[in-house]
């Protein structure tokens, strides 16, 4: 519960100022780190937003994601993806 509470914006964090809410959006990232860059971790996560989405009844989606950034993808296997 704890670790999901560093990765997930909550319910309590509506009362923070824009500035503050976009900090601690920001944190979120930071401590993802190397996550990006594993693709099943990646696969899973897109797959798993996507699916949200479409069941949120979202018609348009513009996604911010540097699939192929300076460090590559890489598999459980050190297999990497450029």
């Amino acid at each position: 519960a704890d670790l999901l509470k560093l990765l997930v914006i909550q319910e309590e964090d509506e009362m923070l100022t824009s500035p503050q809410i976009w900090s601690k959006f920001a944190d979120v990232f930071v401590r993802l780190g190397d996550f990006f860059t594993n693709r099943l971790a990646v696969e899973e996560y897109l797959r798993a937003t996507l699916q949200d989405f479409l069941a949120d009844g979202v018609s348009h989606v513009e996604l911010r994601i540097d699939l192929f950034h300076d460090s590559g993808l890489y598999d459980l296997d050190g297999r990497e993806y450029q």
